[in-house]
């Protein structure tokens, strides 16, 4: 709890409520479709993942995560159907705590791939058969450059900062297209930045930087406006986002539109 005083006659100290995300929900809305679904990501009082899914009309898949003693992911398990382990992505750590490697393991156990890294003071570097990448971090610790070479192409992706919110995301694919985003925020709370930042390794390369296609997660303020400019004809579109916020100024709810159409409603609950 922070106190704040109170502007009544006693000078009594007041109470401020501090909230602390405990599930995030995401109804993903597609025009004249029935793959419309359900994203769920529930959260300890730490700011750890626990458990994610993904909640279709007729199943429901979902992955659970697990920490080591020093906070760090371990494992995370892919679930699907009837209680079925499909995949499991284990975490090894080096002496000093740094990523050391990733074992994906199907669900017999096999092992299926392992990626190897290996940290220097700004870059992490990793290799996993003929896929291999590098990741910069700026000063802060954030990262700013994400670069992976496959056999079918070189993709990068370049992330620049405004204080504490993503100014832009610029990315060229492994096909040759490019493609920028560039966010406009309001001043509001977000609940899910704390999350990021008490546990920026696990919420980066403990997803796999997935995160980065998801963003509500990484700037301190909710996003109002994304211009989204691509390489490919007719394919620029601008989304918008509308947040509700309680009297405290956290958010309870929002609404996403794609170029003013409905695609998404996220909800926010709270500890």
């Amino acid at each position: 709890m922070f106190l704040a005083c109170s502007n009544n006659d006693d000078n009594t100290p007041e109470e401020i409520q501090e909230f602390k995300i405990k599930k995030f929900s995401q109804n993903f809305f597609f025009d004249q479709s029935t793959d419309n679904y359900t994203l769920e990501r529930l959260f300890d009082e730490s700011g750890q993942t626990t458990h994610e899914s993904t909640i279709h009309s007729d199943m429901t898949l979902y992955w659970l995560y697990n920490y080591n003693n020093s906070g760090q992911i371990s494992e995370k398990s892919f679930i699907y159907g009837d209680d079925v382990l499909g995949r499991q992505d284990v975490f090894a750590y080096d002496q000093d705590n740094n990523i050391d490697k990733i074992t994906f393991l199907s669900g017999t156990g096999d092992v299926v791939g392992i990626r190897d890294y290996s940290m220097e003071p700004t870059k992490l570097t990793f290799q996993q058969s003929s896929m291999y990448g590098e990741i910069y971090y700026n000063a802060e610790g954030k990262i700013v450059k994400n670069y992976v070479s496959t056999d079918t192409g070189i993709a990068t992706q370049i992330i620049e900062y405004s204080g504490d919110n993503i100014q832009s995301i610029n990315e060229t694919l492994n096909n040759g297209f490019e493609k920028t985003y560039v966010f406009e925020y309001d001043e509001g709370i977000n609940p899910l930045y704390e999350c990021v930042e008490n546990n920026y390794f696990n919420a980066t390369i403990g997803d796999h930087l997935s995160l980065f296609n998801r963003h509500n997660y990484f700037s301190k303020n909710n996003y109002t406006r994304v211009t989204v400019n691509s390489s490919v004809p007719d394919s620029n579109y601008v989304k918008t986002k509308t947040t509700i916020y309680n009297s405290e100024g956290y958010p309870t709810s929002a609404e996403i539109k794609k170029n003013d159409v409905i695609i998404k409603e996220l909800t926010y609950e709270y500890y």
